[in-house]
């Protein structure tokens, strides 16, 4: 049935109230993540065990539903603070599936490394990766929206500030920015409309201080923007005249240190540059002649040395050019080099290869990876293709330093799988190859940064999911995924908040290897999660429908066997296929906050285990023997399984002193045997074993008491109505059970026995006409047969209990016929008093009594009346009895089973079930007033 933690008391959570929180940024309100937690919720919720609710203010212990990359976990029980359950759910996509999708990638600090993308929303979104390697999936900080799938890019205003800018959705310029780790500041418009919307925008350093946005404008105009130091941005203004094509991307790099440039191709095909002098007004922009490219084409600028910037695209014959500048000289314009050809509006990607070369690629007009370099100040060396996977021509491609001196080139192949090629040094360059994992769509920009020893690619895949691949130095790369592995559901999310209540792996459990096997050569990793646990608290017998339990494949190696195996019949075929709590889960979680639940009014058996430790011993409502427990005064533990022989669901239960270190319990199996089970000191309990054969009720009454000081006694009345009787001399074998009498009893009647004398030991129970009879031995001797004591009043079978109310006077009790609370007693050796009656009629008929001593000179009996409240009557020395009366607390099942013990030498306990199957217990200290029933 299931497996909980051992520490009880600390492990549960208070009042089975479970606050929870979800964090929102990475499981956003109206994702499939965030359905998922709330459907494992509703899964717990409804089993009515405990109660998940939204945290409050105040609530500083509490379940924190945040992410992981590729597992799943949560520690187990209540830990007193925040216990996260950490879970890689299924990220959403923020893309339109098979859309391309730019993601911008730069250092936000030293420790974080931020993504920015324009989804299909139209709204800038945030993620980022922490200094441990866990990325945060994408989340909209709302403000001013962009074009869905707009192009948005980031650059650094300041040593602290990061800024995001694009063209909104309306045509204005917008930006975002954020000061060191702290939240984003939403997208803010600044300026009129400029548009087009969605159009290239291009942010460098202008000076230290002065971070500049340049953009094409909608009437063609080269518009800047700046900020100065941690300022806002001024809104654009426009540099020279109508030239450029609207929304075409603009190249900006520092020609020297005091100027900035500006290159686009115009209209006429013609590169243009325009530059700005330290905080100087900006020159227009000028066309430089030479080689012409397409209208708009895409530029790339780069330092080839300290003192020459050279600027490349692909003219409108496909071939490679180049333009440069020395310096402040004039620009020198741009010149095919011939090699490799490339289509229209090529993307060519520059870095510098080493300190002396200078490397530009692009995907020719085959798909194939071209590469172009220059050594110092030689002139530049022709594209030539390297081979290898092919991407879409023309397509964009990304390059990075791997390492100090490995340059690593990527691109999205013409099937949409990452390729990566690298060259060492100035040797030659390895051909592109495919990564594998996610797709993207062909053609998409994937970019690459490095961060600290840590290459970073990310975009957005072909489902529209945001998807990262990295390498670590010059290891093998991870392919590119989702942030989150999603190979977790809600199935997971029910199993994780198993563990946050207290459950324990299933397969874990000591008696595993009866149901699985497990195959530690097949397990990849976390093997520890496989290992039998000792201090846990098996509850019921093993369940393989367990939400608990792996299933047979879990974490095998690749191409390995299962690492758990099912044992052949015993019905484990299915484990790990849970979705929701099974009843066994349930029960479990039942049994660690509320006791194992029994049926309503279940018969209990209370007795001192030893100097400290009180037990309560019932059959649960899944038929086997459970025992609830108190050390002291202190908190009562909820019932766990003993297990054994199956019982009917509310079977009685007796529970008895065999000798100074032993408790022993009793009841009778389905099949009518008699079942003994014992406790040794404080040690856990020993399941029950048989004595005798069948012949006894299943489920029916049976009573433990010491014949002598030597002897412990079993009495019950068999199936047919035979009063039977066992026995055990010291700590020796059990003598079956033997019939005394005729078959006079009701069959299962409840039976009470108790020392009268030193010398004679008695027992009574109401026979099948309604007697009350007596059956008797003196000293070894044997039995008497029951003979009846007085009128037929009681219910046949009913509640009786018997207790020496002094050194001389041994009481009976029980509630007769017609609900009244009845008394009879006897004197040493005498004769029998025959029953009257105490009050009214308030009982249940024949309901469940128990009597105890209070303290030295009161005598105490408990029933649940008519009307399901807790009774108690009780009588001083030997003067007349006190009348029931009720104690409060809620109802009961009217006559439900109760029993009482001292659970200290000052405090007397009664316990019984409510109608829901929880554990109630009231008190009493010394002589005052009774605390009312609670549960434990």
């Amino acid at each position: 049935m299931g497996f909980t933690i051992s520490d009880r008391p600390a492990g549960r959570w208070p009042n089975r109230r479970v606050p929870f929180e979800v964090d929102n940024e990475v499981f956003p309100a109206g994702s499939a993540a965030s359905a998922a937690i709330a459907s494992a919720i509703g899964a717990w919720n409804a089993t009515g065990v405990v109660n998940l609710v939204a945290r409050r203010p105040g609530d500083e212990a509490y379940i924190l539903f945040g992410p992981k990359a590729g597992a799943c976990n949560s520690g187990v029980g209540f830990g007193g603070g925040v216990r996260t359950i950490s879970c890689a759910l299924v990220t959403d996509p923020i893309g339109t599936p098979g859309t391309p999708v730019e993601v911008a990638l730069i250092p936000q600090t030293d420790d974080v490394l931020t993504a920015c993308l324009i989804g299909e929303t139209g709204f800038l979104h945030v993620a980022w990766m922490d200094n441990e390697g866990f990325w945060r999936i994408p989340i909209d900080i709302g403000g001013a929206a962009g074009i869905p799938h707009g192009r948005v890019t980031m650059a650094k205003q300041t040593d602290d500030i990061l800024v995001a800018a694009f063209l909104s959705g309306d045509g204005v310029f917008t930006a975002a920015r954020v000061v060191e780790t702290g939240r984003w500041e939403p997208p803010h418009r600044f300026g009129p409309r400029v548009d087009p919307p969605g159009g290239f925008v291009t942010l460098a350093k202008q000076t230290d201080d002065v971070l500049v946005a340049a953009f094409i404008d909608g009437s063609g105009f080269l518009s800047i923007a700046f900020t100065a130091g941690d300022g806002l941005f001024s809104a654009p203004f426009r540099v020279g005249a109508s030239i450029g094509v609207p929304g075409s991307p603009v190249a900006l790099a520092k020609q020297t240190d005091d100027i900035l440039v500006a290159l686009f191709v115009n209209t006429d095909g013609i590169l243009s540059v325009a530059h700005v002098v330290g905080t100087g007004p900006w020159q227009p922009p000028v066309p430089m002649g030479g080689t012409r490219g397409p209208a708009g084409a895409p530029v790339s600028l780069a330092k080839q040395t300290d003192d020459i910037l050279v600027a490349l695209f692909v003219d409108t014959e496909g071939r490679l050019s180049v333009a440069h500048v020395v310096g402040t000289e004039p620009w020198h314009p741009p010149v095919p080099m011939g090699g490799a050809r490339g289509p229209a509006n090529t993307v060519v990607t520059v870095a510098k290869q080493t300190d002396d070369v200078l490397t530009a690629a692009f995907l020719s007009t085959a798909g194939t990876m071209a590469v172009a370099h220059v050594v110092g100040t030689e002139p530049w060396k022709p594209s030539v293709q390297i081979g290898g996977a092919p991407g879409t021509p023309g397509a964009p491609i990304s390059f990075v330093k791997q390492t100090d001196d490995i340059l690593t080139a990527a691109f999205v192949d013409d099937t949409g799988i990452l390729a990566v090629a690298h060259v060492s040094g100035t040797a030659a360059w390895n051909p592109p190859v495919r990564l594998g994992g996610v797709p993207f769509p062909p053609g998409a920009r994937v970019h690459l940064v490095r961060h600290h020893d840590v290459v970073v690619a990310a975009g957005v895949d072909a489902s529209g999911r945001f998807v990262v691949a990295s390498v670590v130095g010059t290891r093998a790369w991870v392919p590119p995924g989702p942030v989150r592995s999603g190979m977790f559901n809600a199935r997971s999310i029910v199993h994780e908040i198993g563990h946050a209540l207290g459950l324990r792996h299933e397969h874990q459990r000591p008696d595993r290897e009866t149901f699985v096997r497990f195959n530690r050569a097949n397990v990849a990793f976390n093997a520890k999660d496989f290992d039998i646990l000792q201090d846990g608290i098996m509850v019921g017998p093993y369940d393989c429908g367990s939400i608990m339990h792996y299933s047979a494949r879990a974490f095998a190696r690749p191409g390995a066997g299962n690492t758990l195996t099912p044992v052949p019949g015993a019905g484990c075929a299915g484990i790990g296929m849970a979705v929701a709590p099974s009843p066994g889960d349930i029960a479990a979680v039942d049994s660690l906050y509320r006791g194992q639940v029994a049926a309503a009014g279940t018969p209990v058996a209370l007795a001192r285990q030893g100097t400290e430790n009180t037990d309560c011993l019932y059959v649960d409502r899944a038929g086997f023997l459970s025992v609830a427990w108190v050390e002291g005064t202190r908190a009562w533990n909820p019932g766990v399984t003993i297990g054994g022989s199956h019982a009917p669901a509310g079977a009685h239960v007796s529970l008895a002193r065999q000798a100074p270190h032993i408790v022993t319990g009793a009841y009778t199996d389905d099949n009518g045997v008699l079942q003994i089970a014992h406790v040794v000191n404080n040690n856990p309990w020993v399941p029950p074993f048989p004595v005798g054969g069948g012949g006894g009720v299943p489920g029916g009454g049976v009573c433990l008491a010491k014949q002598n000081d030597d002897v412990l006694t079993a009495t019950f009345v068999d199936a047919e109505g035979f009063f039977c009787v066992a026995h055990v001399v010291g700590t020796g074998q059990w003598i079956p059970p033997f019939r005394v009498g005729g078959p006079g009893g009701q069959p299962g009647a409840v039976v009470a026995a108790c020392r009268q004398t030193d010398e004679v030991f008695t027992a009574v129970f109401a026979d099948r006409e309604g007697f009350l009879s007596v059956a008797h031995v003196v000293g070894n001797e044997h039995w008497k047969p029951p003979f009846r004591l007085g009128g037929p009043g009681c219910r046949p079978g009913g509640g009786v209990a018997m207790a020496k109310q002094n050194d001389i006077t041994m009481t009976a009790v029980f509630v007769d016929r017609d609900g009244f609370f009845c008394v009879a007693h006897v004197d040493g050796t005498g004769l029998w008093h025959p029953p009257v009656r105490v009050g009214g009629h308030v009982g249940a008929p024949g309901a469940s009594v128990a009597l105890a001593k209070q303290t030295d000179n009161v005598l105490t009996a408990v029933f649940v009346d008519g009307d399901g409240f807790l009774r108690v009557a009780h009588v001083v020395d030997n003067q007349p009895w006190n009348l029931p009366v009720r104690i409060g607390g809620e109802p009961a099942t009217p006559g439900a089973g109760v029993s009482l013990t001292k659970q200290t030498d000052n405090l007397l306990t009664a316990a019984f079930f409510d109608p829901q199957g929880m554990l109630f217990v009231a008190h009493v200290t010394d002589t005052d007033a009774w605390v009312a029933p609670h549960p434990i």
